[in-house]
C-alpha cells in the first residue's frame, strides 16, 4: 500500500495506537514562527565584480534562512552607492566621507558587544579602532582585509654561483661608497631590496633586463599611492613597539605623518618622504618603460624578480608555469634609515625600521540610512560574523584577514604553497597585521582625501616619469594639498585629521 497523505498516515497511527491500547492519537505539530525578515528585499552596493561575487555567494544562506532576497547592484566608485542600496560597499578610506553627511547608520550593540556572538573584540585593532569608526561613532564592519607581502625569486636567490656573484658585486661597490657588502637573501630593507634589484637588472636570468614589474598606469591611483606610501611609512616614520617606554616625546612624534597634528600643515615635503621617492626613483631604473594595468602580471610571466603586493596574486603566481614553487615570500622592507618628526636622520637599531602601511586595501560594509535597517544589520551579522567572515578568507583571491585568529592561523593552504614558504607567508602578513606597534601608518581617510590624493599621486608619478625631481615634485604636492585646506580652514583641518587617526580632537 502506498501512503499519499499526511492526513491517511495520521489516520493509521492512530487506530494502530487505539488497538494497541497505547492511546497515540494525532497531535497537529505547531507551526513554525516566521523567520524576523522573512519577505526583506535588500540592496547591496558593490563597486567591483570581486565584492558583488562575495557578497551574491555569502548572501545566498541568509537569504534562505530569512526568506528574504537580496539584490547585488554595481556602482561606479567616483560616484558613489545609489540612494536605492540598503548596503554599501566601500574601501576604508570612503567612510568618513560618507560618514559625516549623515547618510550611515551606526553598528548595532549586538554585534558589538564585547561578549556577543559577532566576537567583536576579536576583529584586528585596526578594524575595530580605527577603519570602521569615525567621530568616535563606528559605521561599519569589515568584509574583506589586505595582506600585503614581498614577493621574490626563491630559485634565483637559492643558487650558490648568483649568491656569490652577489656578495662580490656588493663588495666591489660598497669600495666606491655605493651601498654595503651584502649576503643575497629576502630584502628585509628597501635600501637591500633596491641593491637586489640593480643586481638583477644587470645579471638576470636572461641576462640584463628590468628586475621589476612596470609602474602601475597614471590612472591607478590606489596602486600609486600604495607603493608610495609603503616605502615613505618606514622613511617617515619611527616605529614606536606597543611595549616600548621612555622614548614617547608626544603625540605629535607618536601619530603626526601626511600632517602636523599641532599646526594642521602637510607634511609630504618632509625630508622621509623625499628619501621615499628617491629610493622610488632607484627602482624605476629597474622597471620596464612602460606602465601596465597589472603589474604584477609581469612577475607570472617570470619577467621579474622582486614583486611588491597582495598575497592573492600568489594563487596567480603558482598557476603560472613560469615561476609555479618559484616564488618565495617575505614581509614588506623597512627602512635603514629614516627621519624623525623633527627631521633628523637616524639609523634603524635592528635591520630595519618596519613601519606598515595599512588601510589601503581590504573592504568595509556599511548601512545606509533606510527603513530596511534592521535586516541590513542582521545579514552584515551573518556574511561579516565570524563563520561568514572565515568562509571569505579561506579564499585567497578573495583578500586578506580582518580577526586576530585569522592573521595568525596555522593553515595557509589555500596558496598552494609548501609548508615552509606557507609558513613564511603567515610570517610576512601576520607581521604587518600584527605587528605590535603603536603607531602603523594608516592610509589618509579624511572625509576630502580623494582630491589629496590625486594630487599627490600626479606628482609621484612625473617624478617617476623624470619629468620633476622628487623634492620639487613632493613641494608640489605640498602647495595642492594647501590649497585644498585653505578652503575648509587650518582648525577643521586639524580636527578631521585627528579624527582620521581614531583621535578626539581637543
Amino acid at each position: 500500500m502506498q501512503w499519499k497523505s499526511g492526513g491517511t498516515v495520521c489516520l493509521f497511527a492512530g487506530l494502530l495506537g487505539t488497538a494497541l491500547g497505547l492511546g497515540l492519537g494525532c497531535r497537529r505539530l505547531a507551526p513554525r514562527e516566521p523567520p524576523p525578515h522573512q519577505g526583506a528585499k535588500l540592496q547591496v552596493a558593490c563597486p567591483d565584480e570581486t565584492t558583488a561575487t562575495v557578497v551574491r555567494k555569502q548572501a545566498l544562506a541568509w537569504a534562505a534562512r530569512q526568506q528574504a532576497t537580496v539584490d547585488v547592484v554595481l556602482y561606479e566608485p567616483h560616484e558613489g552607492p545609489p540612494a536605492s542600496a540598503d548596503v554599501w560597499v566601500l574601501r576604508p578610506a570612503e567612510l568618513p566621507r560618507w560618514a559625516k553627511a549623515g547618510k550611515l547608520t551606526a553598528v548595532p550593540e549586538e554585534i558589538t558587544r564585547p561578549q556577543g556572538a559577532y566576537q567583536w573584540a576579536r576583529l584586528l585593532p585596526l578594524y575595530r579602532e580605527q577603519l570602521v569608526v569615525w567621530n568616535g561613532t563606528r559605521c561599519a564592519v569589515p568584509l574583506m582585509g589586505e595582506s600585503p607581502v614581498c614577493c621574490y625569486r626563491s630559485d634565483l636567490y637559492a643558487e650558490p654561483a648568483r649568491q656569490k656573484a652577489y656578495r662580490a658585486w656588493t663588495v666591489a661597490r660598497a669600495k666606491t661608497g655605493k651601498g654595503k657588502a651584502r649576503e643575497l637573501r629576502p630584502p628585509v630593507a628597501w635600501e637591500e631590496l633596491i641593491d637586489q634589484a640593480e643586481f638583477f637588472r644587470e645579471h638576470g636570468p636572461q641576462g640584463p633586463a628590468p628586475s621589476l614589474p612596470p609602474l602601475p598606469l597614471a590612472q591607478d591611483e590606489a596602486a600609486l599611492d600604495r607603493m608610495f606610501y609603503q616605502v615613505a611609512a618606514p622613511c617617515a616614520r619611527r616605529g614606536v613597539r606597543e611595549d616600548e617606554r621612555g622614548r614617547d616625546r608626544d603625540l605629535d612624534d607618536l601619530f603626526s605623518f601626511h600632517y602636523d597634528l599641532e599646526t594642521g600643515e602637510p607634511r609630504i615635503a618632509s625630508k622621509g618622504f623625499v628619501r621615499a621617492l628617491e629610493l622610488l626613483k632607484r627602482l624605476q631604473a629597474c622597471r620596464p618603460k612602460e606602465a601596465a594595468a597589472r603589474p604584477e602580471e609581469a612577475f607570472a610571466r617570470g619577467e621579474a624578480v622582486l614583486c611588491v603586493t597582495d598575497a592573492s596574486w600568489l594563487v596567480a603566481f603558482q598557476r603560472s608555469k613560469a615561476v609555479a614553487d618559484k616564488v618565495g615570500v617575505c614581509a614588506v622592507p623597512g627602512a635603514e634609515h629614516y627621519f624623525s618628526f623633527r627631521g633628523e636622520e637616524e639609523e634603524a637599531k635592528t635591520d630595519a625600521n618596519r613601519v606598515p602601511y595599512l588601510g589601503a586595501g581590504g573592504w568595509l560594509m556599511a548601512v545606509a540610512k533606510s527603513p530596511q535597517e534592521t535586516a541590513a544589520w542582521h545579514l552584515l551579522a551573518s556574511l561579516t560574523g565570524p563563520e561568514g567572515s572565515n568562509q571569505i578568507v579561506l579564499e585567497p583571491r578573495w583578500g586578506g584577514p580582518v580577526r586576530q585568529d585569522q592573521a595568525s592561523r596555522d593553515t595557509w593552504g589555500g596558496y598552494d604553497l609548501d609548508e615552509k614558504k606557507s609558513a613564511a607567508l603567515r610570517e610576512a602578513v601576520s607581521r604587518a597585521l600584527l605587528h605590535g606597534l603603536k603607531n602603523p601608518v594608516v592610509r589618509l581617510r579624511t572625509p576630502d582625501q580623494g582630491p589629496h590624493r590625486s594630487a599627490l599621486v600626479k606628482e609621484v608619478f612625473a617624478a617617476l616619469e623624470g619629468k620633476v625631481g622628487p623634492g620639487e615634485a613632493l613641494k608640489r604636492a605640498e602647495a595642492s594639498w594647501k590649497e585644498l585646506d585653505r578652503k575648509k580652514g587650518r582648525a577643521a583641518t586639524k580636527a578631521e585629521y585627528k579624527l582620521s587617526l581614531g583621535l578626539r580632537p581637543q
